[in-house]
């Protein structure tokens, strides 16, 4: 198969950090010492990580959530009408989409 086509079947339906999560295991498992493939490898998880990372840089630096196809790691509650912000303002205006944490950068026990 292809490295490309490995690539295609590996993504397949996937998005956001879900996609990422996904060429970086084929990158870190299935081509290890393959240098034509990590180059190729490479190209798709540097490409397909710029909208996650500009969603994660905006979101960190304005607390902004511009996310219309819900791709990111955090996603807002529809409880986000608080007029109070207390402690647990954060837990009841947002919450983790476990399927799009980027796993390269995430702890394991996250």
């Amino acid at each position: 198969m292809s490295i490309l086509e490995h690539a295609t079947v590996a993504v397949y339906e996937s998005k956001g950090g879900e996609l990422i999560n996904a060429l970086w295991a084929l990158d870190k498992r299935s081509y290890m010492g393959d240098n034509v493939a990590k180059k190729v490898l490479g190209i798709l998880l540097e490409k397909a990580s710029v909208p996650y990372m500009g969603m994660l840089s905006d979101w960190l630096q304005t607390g902004k959530l511009n996310d219309p196809w819900q791709e990111f790691m955090v996603q807002r509650t529809e409880t986000t009408a608080r007029t109070v912000f207390d402690g647990d303002s954060w837990h009841a205006m947002f919450q983790i989409n476990e399927n799009h944490v980027v796993q390269s950068i995430a702890p394991n026990n996250w």
